[in-house]
Parts: C-alpha cells; structure tokens; sequence
C-alpha cells in the first residue's frame, strides 16, 4: 500500500502531507509515534472515572496529533469530543467515544497495514 491509498483508507488529508514534502520515511516514522500515544487511552480512562477536565485535555491533544498527522476523520470526530467536553458535557462526551472508538480502531488497523505491507 503507498501513502495515498493509505490517506484515502482513513480518510485523510493526503494533500497536506504533499504539502509538506513528508516522504515515506518521515510519514512512516510519525505514524509509529502514533502507534505509542497515549491520549486515546487517557481519554477512554478519563469518561470512565467522570472526569471532565482530564477527559478534555486527552481529547484535545487526540485533536491535535491527528491535526498534525493530516487524519482528518479522526481528527473532525476528536473535535466534536473536544467541543461537548469544552462545554462540560460529559454525558455527551460518553454518547461521541463510540464513534471516536470506532474511527481510532479503523485508523490503527491501517498504520498497522500499512506499515506492515
């Protein structure tokens, strides 16, 4: 699998990493960085044990490393988690993790591909 079949399998933003002039070095060494944040994991700990505020601060680095990574589905459901944590809604937060979980779980099986094939 190249890069832009993997962008397009995730739902990415392929033209920014050209526009960046990432080679496949460079996108493969992120993408294993990836593999080995923790926000993902600090936000699912967080709704679990009912707290907003780490909840939100895991959330929005998510945001950001997928921002910076070009994972743009990834990156639009981590914002909605962002934005009901910002307002404090929990409950809402929790009604979004499935969808997030979902689009995390996909993107992780394609690194894995894709650093794999």
């Amino acid at each position: 699998m190249d890069a832009k079949t993997f962008y397009t399998m995730i739902e990415g933003n392929y033209d920014l990493i050209q526009s960046r002039r990432w080679d496949i070095d460079r996108i493969k060494r992120f993408l294993k960085l990836f593999l080995n944040d923790e926000s993902y994991t600090q936000l699912k700990a967080a709704l679990d044990a009912g707290d907003t505020s780490a909840a939100f601060a895991a959330a929005h680095t998510l945001k950001g490393v997928c921002g910076n990574m070009a994972f743009a589905k990834l990156q639009e459901t981590a914002s909605m988690m962002t934005e009901a944590l910002r307002s404090n809604q929990l409950e809402q937060g929790r009604d979004i993790m499935p969808l997030l979980t979902a689009e995390y779980e996909h993107t992780i099986n394609a690194i894995n591909q894709f650093l794999n094939d």
